[in-house]
This record gives structure tokens, sequence and C-alpha cells, in this order.
């Protein structure tokens, strides 16, 4: 940062407002609390969910009878269980993230993160919302957060396909195990 550069931001920084800040700071812990929820949430039932898939995989490699069919089924039906509660959590939690995003973004918007530049990078902070997608947030909030809900390429995307996929492995299974126990 050159000196003018210096000047500029000690003269920005130096107009901010207490109160203004103190909310800012407020969001920002909200963001990185319900960051550490949405990870912890994931990382639990993804790792409940390896575990039931592994015991029915090692139930497919033994002899099977009609005790280890009832076995794939009641394991099939946990996992779908816990593939569904971990949906309905990350759901949630994502909602809880885009609607605090959206407030932390319209107060550093206020406070002129955006407006002031150092090396040509904006001061907002990290979980931040992209310059392509700001236009279309300060026009449209609820239609931004529908659009950023589970958008291509996010982390939040790849893990609900990640429940599906064991949610249809799980599906799969319960398919298998049945047409075995029939046959």
């Amino acid at each position: 940062m050159n000196e003018k550069e210096d000047r500029k931001f000690q003269d920005w920084a130096r107009d901010l407002d207490d109160n203004a800040l103190a909310i800012w700071r407020e969001a920002m812990m909200n963001i990185r609390q319900l960051h550490g929820d949405v990870w912890n949430g994931v990382r639990f039932f993804l790792t409940l969910n390896s575990i039931v898939f592994a015991a029915m995989i090692a139930i497919f490699t033994i002899p099977w009878d009609i005790l280890n069919g009832a076995a794939v089924c009641v394991l099939a039906s946990v996992g779908l269980f816990f593939c569904f509660i971990g949906m309905k959590i990350l759901t949630g939690h994502r909602q809880y993230y885009l609607d605090m995003l959206m407030r932390k973004t319209l107060i550093e918007n206020d406070l002129g993160f955006y407006d002031l530049k150092l090396n040509s990078i904006d001061l907002s902070f990290p979980w931040k919302v992209d310059e392509e997608y700001l236009e279309s947030m300060f026009k449209d909030l609820k239609g931004w957060k529908n659009k950023q809900m589970w958008r291509s390429g996010t982390i939040s995307r790849y893990l609900l396909m990640s429940y599906w996929l064991f949610a249809l492995l799980y599906i799969g299974s319960f398919i298998v195990a049945i047409a075995t126990f029939l046959h």
C-alpha cells in the first residue's frame, strides 16, 4: 500500500461509526459460527453414513440368508434417515448462512467496504458476495437468495449431492436385499 492509499484508508477508517462496526462484527461472528456449524453437521452425518454403508457392504460380502437381508434393509432405512436429517440440517444452515451473508454485505456496502479499494482490492471480508452477484443482490434480496441456495459450483451443492448419492445407494441396496430375499 502506498502512502496516498494509506492516508485514504486511515481517513476512511477514522470516519466509521463505532455502533455500525459493532453490528458488522456481530454479523461476521455469526457467519463464522454458521460456517463451522455447516462443516460439523456435514462431517457428522457423512461419517455416520459412511459407517452404515460400510456395514452394509460387509454384510453383502458374507453368505446370504434372510437375517442378512433384514440387516441390510434396516441399515438402509437408518442410512436414509441419516441422509434426510443431514439434508434438512444442511438446508437450514444454508438458508441462515445466506441470510447473514446478505446482512453482512449490506452493512459492508453501507460502510463503504466495497467503495474503497487498496491496490484494486475492495475491503469486503471473507465470505463475501462476488462482485458479479452484488448488483442482483441489491436489486432483489429474496430472488438472489433463491438463486444462490444451491448454485452450481458451490461446496453446499456438492455436499447436498453427496447426501443424495448416499440416499440412492441405500435405496439400491434395499432393492437388492428385497430382490435377493424374493428369489
